[in-house]
């Protein structure tokens, strides 16, 4: 598809523009006096790339959404430590006093002291497909108030295993929180990157709507001294008697109307540079009143239009897409997770080590690395919850929220291709609106030019040259809209296809 503008787009200036935005009618004025004093030098204009910038740098949107890559990372980083090896020590002291009652004799014996002393230290953690590991090492000191070995340390050395059979085996149960902390930061990141597209669009069509109003200002400034003019001119032939006093009234009637239309337009500029300043600052309450210069927005040559690569495209960058493949991506991590829980418990478990005992805490360690005495245990727990309804219901929402993640890409998919659509649609239209305003501009202008050369000799009437000022003045004014039109759109179809970022070289940080 190619678009009418494939000669080229400039924006509309008119004969006595003067930088950075002025805006007038195509015909000539009375000259004017110039000032005795130098005017001040005016601030330089704002460009586009400066406000983007601005934007980007202050608004409140993307403030907010930047924390949530990094807290999404924190988050994968603290998923990943549930296989750290843990490095853990206890100690437990008792006392344990009795004096058991004799029945046939009627009395107590004498009083049993059983006391004892356990440490113990181990490094043990979790494997990706859930086995449990443990180093033990620990010692119980022994000390009783009767018998010939009232004092004695025994030590145990070795490796204690839980492999789930069920419940909790395999990677797909065990990586479940490490996968679904990775597609949170997917989603953390596809969310940050929407944001910034969004407002560098907002922020390129609020600048085209505000160099849009600024000009639409102008030109209602210019009618309306065009009018005043008018008016003078003819209050001087009636003041001859080259003219009739009714056309006094008819253009005192449209420097009435012309003056309504100022105002609309003063109020239109007021609203759209407020709309550009709460992208552009980040103050809470920015200054309503804070004049704001702005660059002619510079207009991009239309893009080659080919649906099926522009879809291609945006299927790869949009972030709205990678969003919805990362919630596809949250959803079976999920689901594997519930698919587990909802299992029975059936764990085997076994150790092997080797025992040491003594009098002392260094003869039963040394005993312990004679190795010696070796002692092992093997064999199996399992847990059965009945009816088992908390992990089915698990697995049924898991299978409904990842069928409802597909279908939303399924959605988004179908609203792309619209988008897309539309959007190609858009440049094209807005470029024939360019050269069809553009032409009934200039057409506008020779028309008035000839009215006004009438005029002077007698051959038409103020009614008539006030209707040509006024068609020109619309002329003017589509013009500006559809330029500006034009530019949001080709914002739009950035958006669009996913191009945003690449367009205005914002390269963004995960």
């Amino acid at each position: 598809m190619h678009s009418p503008l494939a000669r080229g787009l400039q924006i509309p200036h008119p004969r006595h523009a003067s930088p950075p935005v002025c805006v007038t009618l195509g015909f000539a004025l009375p000259a004017f006096a110039a000032p005795s004093d130098p005017a001040p030098a005016e601030p330089a204009p704002l460009t586009l790339d400066a406000a983007i910038a601005q934007a980007l740098a202050n608004n409140f949107t993307i403030a907010s959404a930047r924390f949530e890559p990094q807290i999404a990372r924190a988050r994968q980083l603290s998923a990943a430590g549930a296989f750290d090896p843990v490095l853990s020590a206890s100690f437990y002291r008792s006392d344990d006093r009795s004096a058991p009652f004799k029945p046939l004799l009627g009395q107590r014996d004498d009083l049993s002291i059983e006391k004892a002393d356990t440490f113990e230290v181990a490094l043990g953690g979790k494997l990706p497909f859930g086995l449990q590991y443990a180093l033990v090492g620990n010692s119980e000191n022994a000390r009783t108030s009767y018998g010939l070995l009232n004092n004695n340390y025994t030590t145990f050395g070795g490796l204690r295993l839980t492999q789930p059979l069920l419940r909790g085996f395999g990677f797909g149960a065990n990586l479940a929180g490490v996968r679904l902390a990775r597609a949170q930061r997917g989603l953390a990141q596809a969310s940050y990157h929407q944001a910034v597209v969004d407002t560098i669009t907002r922020t390129v069509a609020a600048y085209n709507n505000l160099y849009y109003a600024q000009q639409s200002y102008q030109n209602a400034q210019r009618s309306k001294r065009l009018a005043d003019d008018l008016l003078r001119e003819n209050r001087r032939r009636v003041e001859v008697g080259s003219m009739a006093p009714a056309d006094v009234t008819i253009a005192a009637a449209r420097v009435a109307r012309i003056d309504d239309g100022v105002i609309q337009y003063e109020r239109g500029l007021a609203d759209a540079r407020n709309q550009m300043l709460t992208l552009l600052t980040a103050d809470t309450r920015p200054a309503t009143d804070q004049p704001l210069l702005i660059a002619p927005p510079p207009i991009a040559p239309p893009p080659v239009l080919d649906r099926a690569a522009d879809l291609a495209r945006a299927y790869e960058r949009r972030p709205d897409y990678r969003m919805a493949q990362e919630s596809i991506r949250r959803a079976q991590a999920g689901l594997a997770d519930s698919r587990s829980a909802a299992l029975p418990q059936v764990d085997l478990k076994g150790s092997y080590g080797y025992n040491g005992s003594g009098r002392s805490l260094d003869a039963a360690y040394h005993n312990t690395r004679a190795r010696n005495t070796p002692a092992w245990t093997a064999g199996a727990e399992v847990s059965i919850p009945l009816p088992m309804r908390d992990g089915r219901g698990r697995v049924l929402a898991s299978r409904l929220t990842l069928a409802q993640a597909r279908t939303e890409l399924s959605r988004l998919e179908q609203q792309i291709a619209v988008e897309v659509a539309n959007a190609a649609g858009q440049i094209d239209a807005t470029a024939r609106r360019v050269e069809a305003t553009r032409r009934a501009r200039n057409l506008a202008d020779e028309s008035l030019v000839a009215e006004q050369k009438r005029l002077q000799v007698g051959q038409s009437d103020t009614f008539t040259v006030l209707q040509f000022q006024d068609l020109l003045s619309s002329a003017e004014q589509a013009e500006f809209r559809a330029v500006a039109d034009y530019s949001i759109a080709l914002a739009e179809y950035d958006r669009a296809v996913g191009a945003t970022l690449a367009r205005h070289a914002v390269t963004l940080e995960d």
